[in-house]
């Protein structure tokens, strides 16, 4: 079944891909996330970017921070990545293991995608290691310093203030 699902989503037709959608909602589970997220990044129907979105973004099934941080990594998505990192924060992600990977995209994207990495740090819980810190504080430093342009720095600067307070927290 999750294989012909699979398949629908990829459809030339917009119905065929509406009925995979409507499926995906019944019989899904974490191997369908790339995929939607997929289907998002490449339709040009408003209504699919619609429906895959908001299922998306209300994922609540432990370990999707796998399947996010895959399609974070696929050069395919640089043009959703933003998108993708609000998918993360309101699923709830807590990718507490990637935060120097988040970090890095953070520090390398434009500034919406930076906010939305400043608020999945921000919302995260579980305990991010000393190691994951220090290392994202690495990243940080010369970037902060390098930034011209003043918003984007301030924001740089809180992220750094974020993960500065989860040091102590620990």
């Amino acid at each position: 079944m999750l294989d012909e699902i699979k398949t629908e989503l990829f459809s030339e037709l917009d119905e065929v891909v509406i009925k995979a959608l409507e499926k995906c909602q019944e019989y899904g589970d974490l191997t369908l996330v790339e995929p939607l997220i997929a289907v998002y990044g490449h339709s040009g129907n408003p209504e699919v970017k619609a429906i895959a979105g908001e299922m998306l973004e209300t994922l609540k099934v432990s370990k999707t921070e796998i399947p996010f941080l895959n399609a974070l990594k696929n050069p395919k998505n640089t043009a959703i990545r933003k998108d993708i990192l609000a998918f993360m924060w309101n699923s709830g992600c807590q990718p507490v293991d990637d935060i120097p990977f988040i970090t890095s995209v953070a520090v390398e994207g434009n500034l919406e995608e930076l906010l939305e990495c400043v608020t999945l740090l921000d919302s995260i819980d579980a305990s991010i290691s000393e190691e994951g810190i220090l290392e994202s504080m690495n990243i940080l430093r010369p970037a902060i310093t390098a930034e011209k342009e003043l918003g984007k720095k301030k924001l740089l600067m809180e992220y750094q203030g974020i993960l500065a307070s989860r040091s102590e927290q620990d």
